[in-house]
């Protein structure tokens, strides 16, 4: 969508998680339909309108900078971190088993180190840092991190240098090098971070207490809140809530999933002889 405009760009029956590029230019999102499989799928959609194209299983998570690669949680027993190409290229798996469940994860920087929220088996989530080039998973917070709305509780920023999550005790922002953190002024736990802004200085936040979608900027530094965007979704019957939403560098364009409920009333009339 635009400032103007939306288009329906969904798969199938059910679509969820929908991740855009930092320009705006590609739609990453998720199939729950009977053909996905188990373990659902990964789709790839222009937005210039271009047929969806599947390029892998599980739920996406992130999407490098680049847009060559996809980070993704497989829900298979064990879980699996994978990350598969846009394009050209082979899937690679990235973890050995060490998670019981994955919840959020992104693309550091240039790509080149990774951020994975979960729990290892018996354990409270925490997050970890990982490079691709090998090692183990680094933790960087401690234990009972908390994410709501699923892949969307944590986010990191355009630089990999910082991790912005809500903890037990609110929201804090976790430096990815060393693991000291600081509290977020001006956010609440009614709020769902959507992502930091393409400068870094502030926090792109949905307000999910609000009765229409609203999404705020928040500065990091003094916690002043300003108003981004409010008001879209589809105004027709049956669609009960917009349940998730991703933005671009320019927020102007954005993809957001609906819930949409149909009931189909029939009529039954008994023939006469």
């Amino acid at each position: 969508a635009t400032d103007s405009t939306a288009r329906d760009v969904s798969w199938l029956s059910i679509s969820f998680f929908p991740m855009l590029s930092t320009d705006g230019s590609l739609l990453i999102f998720g199939d729950g339909s009977d053909v996905a499989g188990d373990n659902y799928a990964i789709m790839l959609r222009r937005t210039d309108g271009s047929p969806a194209i599947r390029i892998g299983e599980g739920g996406d998570l992130s999407l490098s900078r680049d847009n060559q690669w996809v980070l993704s949680s497989v829900p298979s027993v064990p879980v699996k971190l994978m990350m598969f190409p846009t394009g050209a290229g082979t899937a690679r798996r990235l973890d050995n088993g060490e998670f019981a469940s994955i919840i959020a994860g992104s693309f550091l920087g240039d790509g080149s180190q990774i951020v994975v929220c979960g729990n290892e088996p018996k354990h409270a989530v925490r997050c970890y840092v990982k490079s691709l080039s090998g090692g183990t998973f680094k933790p960087i917070t401690p234990e009972g991190v908390i994410t709501i709305g699923g892949v969307r509780g944590a986010v990191t920023s355009p630089d990999g240098g910082s991790l912005a999550a809500l903890t037990e005790t609110g929201f804090r922002v976790f430096s990815t090098r060393d693991g000291t953190s600081q509290s977020v002024p001006g956010l609440s736990p009614s709020d769902r971070l959507l992502r930091y802004s393409p400068d870094g200085r502030f926090l792109w936040a949905r307000q999910m207490s609000a009765e229409q979608v609203r999404i705020d900027q928040v500065d990091l530094k003094t916690g002043a809140r300003s108003l981004l965007m409010t008001g879209f979704g589809a105004q027709r019957p049956g669609v009960m809530e917009v349940r998730e939403v991703a933005l671009a560098d320019n927020p102007r364009t954005y993809a957001f999933m609906e819930k949409e409920v149909v009931s189909y009333l029939f009529e039954l009339k008994r023939m006469q002889k």
